[in-house]
């Protein structure tokens, strides 16, 4: 009964925070950037043409990303409507179903971890970032680390099986039986979460699980995994969910191979064609600001995954569990494997193997550091490749962050579970970042909207600094571990409320094409005429196409994707709204000479003037 309770108490924790983390106020701020309402327009279209297969943008195919996104956005805009919050429903709910997935691995492979692994997947920078936006970046991040957690239920649990039922067996225990969960399922779920990874952002989902896969398994000296995971009901999973629609699409509109992936699968990869061009070492610095606030504790786990990888490279052996002196009924014991997920837990960490295999066959190490070496082959592997990339954008790394953040929470409970305080200098290092991040959201508004910040400032923003910083440091200095996971969360739910109730009227106002529409909607009525721009960006343009249900048509014409020019350079001979950049009124007066301009209104926040223009003579 007590056992039920905690775990009733650890879901209604979970689900709280999932709540406030991804689905409080997710209309807070409009869609950004030029990706959120191009995704959210498309979903519109497909909805309105009964179309589930091929994805349209203003009534042209437009193949650059697959189909899952599309899917959820359609089925979100069938129960709550089309706006762009419920655009936002499939990322939220892929980051909800990634914290609980988590969670319920973690109760198989490190029982003591689980809640606060689940929790710092829940508090991230870039988890809560991606998990708020309409984008593909999340539904590809969280099915692809489902799945490999899902491997790794697996791998474990077929060591486990492996390896203890001969010891039973030396010891005369022929009969026992080993409680183990149904291996193969977690197989099977591997490769159907992963094909639907590759559904969320395509061939890149099945390719980094191979890499990383192979890199384990070459570390764990266990070449028979691999040929293991190769199962053909598995390999039939994956067809199952992620061939039909390819098959499908491609079938309806034959360029889909050569536009999805030639031009937005390898040429993105292999040349600047989309303008995303940074050095190699980019990666480095996202990753640290991505995994914020727990990045401090993260070192402690590449410490650990590092430290392990010595063994396999022929170095010393490591791990806080010396090898068992013989075969016997106690080394049995230490290592009766973990019940299923339900049951009590009998340490967080198996210990090393009782005695070594004989020299004629192999074997692969034991596991008491092996999912810390696994996590870290995951993160990094991700990492490199992207490194590697000439096109190179934040959300990229995002399968990643997931595995550092576990990383982080296991190499915390690991130094609990040997009564190690936490080192003054990573408590204050820790506060400093918590005070740092609670000292910048006070000025941050002022900065939004470039306005000078005064000394009042600065002594407000300071004084929240220190405050966090001791509500922080003072509790791991004189409590420790059984404090960590309170102090951090507490600043950083006061810190997402104030963004989300004070910050984010500045953000809307100043980076969305909402509140532009809403205004253009109170002057172009009654009779709504054609609405064209200029002089501004493309996130402009697909925002008010989006908000407005209306195609926009730029004077430069309208960049779909690199190469791509649905909408051509043209100035609408009729007479239409044109919405164009403070201090244009010079260049217009040249370009429309015969025409009349009539002022209708601005939007300061942007910087934004709206004329109404005669027809052409």
């Amino acid at each position: 009964m007590r056992f039920s309770q905690n775990r009733f108490r650890e879901l209604l924790l979970l689900t709280g925070l999932c709540g406030f983390f991804f689905f409080f106020r997710l209309s807070g701020i409009g869609l950004l950037g030029p990706d959120e309402p191009r995704y959210a327009q498309v979903a519109r279209e497909m909805l309105a043409r009964h179309d589930w297969v091929t994805p349209v943008l203003y009534g042209h195919p437009w193949l650059e990303k697959p189909i899952l996104l599309y899917w959820g956005e359609i089925v979100s805009y069938k129960l709550f409507g089309v706006s762009d919050w419920a655009a936002r429903i499939p990322s939220a709910f892929a980051a909800t179903l990634l914290v609980f997935g988590t969670f319920l691995a973690l109760r198989r492979i490190r029982f003591a971890a689980r809640l606060d692994a689940a929790l710092v997947i829940a508090s991230s920078v870039l988890i809560l970032g991606f998990a708020r936006a309409a984008a593909t970046d999340m539904l590809l991040a969280a099915p692809f680390s489902l799945s490999l957690l899902a491997w790794f239920c697996w791998y474990q649990s077929n060591w486990r099986v492996a390896h203890i039922r001969p010891l039973l067996a030396n010891v005369g225990n022929r009969n026992a039986e080993i409680s183990e969960p149904s291996t193969r399922l977690c197989l099977f779920a591997f490769y159907a979460l992963n094909a639907l990874a590759m559904l969320a952002k395509g061939p890149v989902a099945p390719a980094l699980a191979a890499f990383i896969l192979v890199a384990f398994c070459a570390t764990q000296r266990n070449w028979r995994a691999i040929m293991r995971t190769l199962d053909p009901i598995g390999i039939a999973v994956f067809l199952a969910v992620a061939a039909p629609w390819y098959v499908l699409v491609q079938l309806r509109t034959p360029e889909f191979f050569r536009v999805f992936f030639l031009e937005h699968n390898l040429a993105r990869f292999g040349s600047n064609l989309y303008r995303h061009k940074q050095p190699f070492w980019y990666y480095i610095p996202v990753a640290l600001v991505a995994t914020l606030p727990w990045t401090v504790w993260l070192f402690h786990g590449l410490s650990d995954a590092f430290r392990a990888l010595a063994p396999a490279a022929g170095g010393p052996s490591v791990g806080p569990y010396p090898p068992a002196p013989a075969v016997g009924a106690a080394s049995v014991a230490a290592y009766t494997p973990a019940p299923a997920v339900g049951g009590p837990s009998v340490g967080p960490y198996p210990p090393a193997p009782a005695a070594p295999a004989p020299a004629a066959q192999e074997a692969p190490v034991s596991p008491g550091y092996a999912f810390e070496v696994f996590l870290a082959i995951w993160a990094l592997i991700p990492i490199l490749f992207f490194s590697l990339s000439r096109s190179k954008l934040p959300g990229y790394i995002l399968p990643s962050i997931p595995a550092l953040l576990i990383l982080a929470a296991v190499a915390v409970h690991r130094r609990a579970a040997r009564n190690e305080r936490p080192h003054w200098t990573s408590i204050a290092v820790h506060a400093i970042l918590l005070a740092a991040l609670a000292a910048g959201l006070c000025i941050a508004p002022r900065l939004i909207f470039k306005l000078p910040t005064s000394a009042q400032n600065l002594m407000i923003a300071a004084l929240a600094g220190t405050v966090i910083f001791l509500i922080v440091a003072l509790p791991l200095l004189t409590a420790g571990w059984p404090t960590w996971r309170f102090v951090t969360l507490l600043p950083l739910i006061l810190a997402v409320g104030l963004v989300l109730r004070a910050m984010a009227p500045a953000l809307d106002a100043t980076q969305s094409s909402r509140p532009v529409a809403e205004l253009l909607q109170q002057i172009n009525q009654p009779g709504p005429l054609p609405l064209a721009t200029f002089a501004l960006n493309r996130n402009t343009a697909f925002g008010l196409a989006f908000y407005l249900d209306r195609r926009v048509a730029p004077y430069e014409g309208l960049e779909i994707s690199p190469t791509v020019y649905e909408l051509p350079a043209a100035i609408p001979a009729s007479a239409h709204i044109l919405v164009t950049r403070s201090g244009s009124l010079p260049a217009l007066r040249l370009l429309l000479a015969n025409r009349t301009l009539r002022f209708l209104g601005f939007y300061r926040p942007q910087h934004i003037e709206i004329y109404q223009v005669s027809p052409a003579p």
